[in-house]
């Protein structure tokens, strides 16, 4: 029997928390005094969704070049839990809907939500699906590229921030985990390429806005009340976040024997906590997973990568641009743990360490308690040694963070 990975057990978590918080809601609020902002909305999925279905496309060329330098296809891992994970939002919008919980649309707005979002999602993922012809990982069919189940999470997971994101900021949160959890799935039981995951993601989460605003414009119920904006808030108090990104391959490491090995791609998720002193300056606190495959020698490619974790902490530097939109810095020292790897005839060891950390983002506020954002990162963690310095990883990805 297989473990289910500690990833997932706290994303699970955190969702469960928030069906706790749902629970506790009054019934009897009434659908027109919810709070709604659809340029606010449609201004957080261009900055999260758009970037993630270009980068899909860059990073695509370099999940080509790992594949291309396997020596045979990834073994396929059977599991069914990330079939089951791709569909907690859903089900959690209808349990809820079900029990008389506030929602933002009625049940005839919400079918309609959910019908145009549903056709967009299937339509881009089949569409691509077809055209791109992508071998996945394990090699069973060419349908690799994008991830459908990754899109459909997303696109539930945005209808569930959309419908019951005002009764607490761990519904966003919880919604967006879940649906995290099944690329990284998809990505771990060898069905999909990161690529294909990253695809899905911006896919679901465009397809499902675009989708409700044409829902609403030809099946608008007459009870709804205008779109009204959050109060203006700067920076909070406290945050905590969670961030998924892609990371870039750097440079070149020689090994034992004379190999050398270039790292090729990877994923890294991060949970993080941030306390703000004042609105610039603040102290935050991280812990990291990330994935990173490898060549070596240009020729040859290991079906495992190295896992890397991560314990940091260091100043965080924030720069309010408005009352929606802040820059942010941070500085980390951290601790690593690297696996052991390598090929029959290569051998890279385990190692651990101190390194140093750092990435700047652009956050936006999607709501009163929400922000989400992108970044850029950068970190230096121990070696392989023979000479060939500290290992270097750049990332790209989006953050989702909870105001407390």
């Amino acid at each position: 029997m297989k473990l289910i990975p500690p990833l997932t057990v706290l994303l699970a978590a955190s969702l469960l928390s928030s069906f706790s918080a749902m629970a506790q809601q009054p019934r009897t609020m009434a659908t027109d005094t919810l709070p709604q902002s659809t340029h606010r909305q449609l201004t957080a999925t261009a900055l999260v969704g758009m970037p993630l279905i270009i980068g899909g496309f860059v990073e695509k060329q370099q999940d080509a070049k790992l594949s291309n330098r396997l020596p045979a296809p990834l073994s396929r891992r059977h599991s069914n839990i990330d079939n089951v994970v791709e569909w907690i939002p859903a089900l959690t919008v209808i349990t809820l809907k079900a029990a008389g919980v506030a929602s933002r649309s009625s049940w005839r707005q919400l079918a309609a939500n959910s019908a145009f979002s549903a056709l967009l999602t299937y339509g881009a993922s089949e569409s691509l699906k077809r055209s791109m012809k992508r071998m996945r990982p394990d090699a069973t069919d060419n349908r690799s590229f994008p991830s459908g189940h990754t899109a459909t999470a997303f696109m539930t997971a945005t209808l569930l921030a959309r419908e019951y994101g005002h009764l607490s900021p761990w519904v966003t949160f919880g919604a967006f985990s879940t649906a995290t959890a099944t690329g990284l799935l998809r990505i771990r039981h060898h069905r999909h390429w990161p690529s294909d995951v990253m695809e899905g993601a911006g896919i679901g989460i465009v397809a499902s806005e675009v989708g409700c605003c044409l829902a609403e414009a030809l099946f608008a119920d007459n009870h709804r009340s205008t779109p009204s904006c959050c109060a203006p808030i700067n920076i909070p108090t406290a945050t905590v976040a969670l961030s998924s990104a892609f990371l870039i391959p750097v440079g070149r490491y020689a090994l034992e024997g004379g190999h050398q090995l270039r790292t090729s791609t990877g994923t890294s998720t991060q949970l993080e906590g941030t306390f703000f002193f004042n609105p610039y300056l603040g102290i935050n606190a991280s812990l990291g997973m990330s994935r990173i495959n490898y060549i070596i020698d240009g020729t040859s490619a290991s079906s495992s990568p190295l896992r890397l974790s991560t314990v940091g902490a260091g100043p965080s530097f924030s720069l309010p641009l408005s009352k929606d939109w802040r820059i942010e810095t941070r500085l980390l020292a951290e601790y690593f743990w690297r696996s052991s790897g390598g090929l029959p005839t290569v051998n890279i060891r385990s190692s651990r360490g101190w390194g140093l950390g750092t990435w700047t983002g652009i956050h936006y506020r999607a709501s009163h308690n929400i922000d989400v954002g992108l970044k850029a990162g950068y970190d230096r963690s121990p070696g392989f040694g023979y000479g060939s310095g500290p290992l270097r990883t750049l990332s790209v990805g989006a953050t989702t963070a909870v105001r407390l």
